[in-house]
């Protein structure tokens, strides 16, 4: 185990147990994803146990993402209204247009490739009404907004920060409640509450990372876990489904903050896949929508070469062609990634990019 703080950026502003964690949720949300396209095929069965593993994974894989990002705003809390919301610009905003209108182009073209069909005057309501998972960066971007504000007013330390969560968590239990209210409501202020939870619960409880105390809490957090996530299904969304979210969420940060920063091959892939988790959400999609048509086409669609090479593929597709636009950026001087909506980095800390070498004209030898 390392000494070095577990808060200390790892050069170029990565934190590899932040990275490591991303890697995780995204691992998990390709996962689900992929099993979920087992249960929307006509002619393959989605047995109990994949039901089960969507019950336990959809009560904290997205709800982890935005208690990462909660901490990750804390970072750059300090710095100016323009600072961040450029970073929100080209980090959230940016992909969220951009793959909309990838996703429902797509749609259109290959209607037979998804469940649901999609029109063009989908875009149009897309600020509003996001295209299937592209909700996630819709409630994050009005999320990362709500606490900017909360901070501007500076409303936002420990008590009066705690306060917000707390008062947020209660509303949104109750409007789930509500016969007849648009889920969505909920979704978003629980969301944002998340957020905020890691924003302000998080940094405090990094402080004590080395704790015993804290261990023995991550242990009883996870048998909470299992009781509660166990009597939910995997889309409820009310008081119980908060709570199962944030004793998960604190179980995977207490247990990555006693890994020491990636340095082998395999934890720096890992760490990648992380580093990549955007580029991997928008577009795992469409990669699982292909491989079930390529399967389909072939007569191989089988339930689980579709979850191994919807999720295997679902992740390694999308990391490489982010790979290949930090490359191509790296190359051509310019932010292909922000333009692509694939993110702000233009290098990557845990996977090598070599810069091209200048050309340096030479003298032709003088004749004598």
């Amino acid at each position: 185990m390392s000494d070095a703080p577990r808060d200390a950026p790892m050069g170029a502003g990565r934190l590899g147990w932040l990275d490591t964690a991303k890697a995780l949720a995204i691992g998990l949300v390709v996962f689900g994803h992929a099993s979920r396209s087992v249960e929307r095929t006509d002619g393959l069965s989605w047995g109990e146990g994949l039901r089960l593993a969507d019950q336990l994974i959809y009560s904290f894989h997205i709800p982890l993402f935005f208690v990462l990002a909660g901490y990750a705003a804390s970072l750059v809390a300090g710095r100016g209204f323009g600072a961040q919301a450029r970073g929100l610009f080209w980090g959230v905003a940016v992909p969220y247009l951009v793959w909309t209108v990838a996703w429902v182009g797509l749609k259109i073209v290959f209607p037979g490739s998804v469940n649901e069909p999609a029109a063009w005057s989908d875009l149009a309501t897309a600020l509003w009404r996001p295209v299937e998972h592209m909700w996630f960066l819709q409630h994050l971007l009005i999320a990362r907004l709500f606490w900017i504000a909360v901070d501007r007013l500076e409303a936002g330390g420990l008590k009066a920060g705690s306060a917000i969560v707390v008062a947020l968590f209660a509303v949104a239990s109750w409007i789930a409640t509500v016969e007849g209210e648009p889920r969505s409501v909920a979704a978003l202020l629980g969301n944002i509450a998340l957020v905020g939870v890691g924003a302000i619960w998080v940094p405090a409880l990094l402080k004590r990372a080395g704790d015993v105390r804290l261990f023995a809490a991550a242990g009883m957090a996870f048998v909470a876990w299992g009781i509660v996530a166990m009597q939910l299904g995997a889309d409820d969304l009310g008081l119980m489904s908060f709570v199962a979210a944030v004793l998960a969420s604190f179980v995977v940060l207490v247990a990555v903050w006693q890994l020491p920063p990636p340095s082998g091959r395999f934890a720096r892939t890992i760490a990648f896949l992380g580093e990549a988790s955007l580029a991997i959400y928008v577009i795992h999609s469409i990669v699982i929508a292909l491989v079930r048509a390529m399967l389909h086409k072939a007569g191989a669609l089988d339930e689980t070469v579709l979850i191994a090479l919807g999720t295997v593929l679902g992740i390694a597709v999308p990391a490489v062609l982010y790979w290949a636009a930090l490359a191509l950026s790296v190359r051509m001087g310019w932010p292909l990634t922000r333009y692509a909506g694939l993110g702000t980095a233009t290098r990557s800390h845990y996977i090598a990019i070599q810069r091209p070498v200048p050309v340096v004209a030479t003298a032709a030898p003088a004749r004598s």
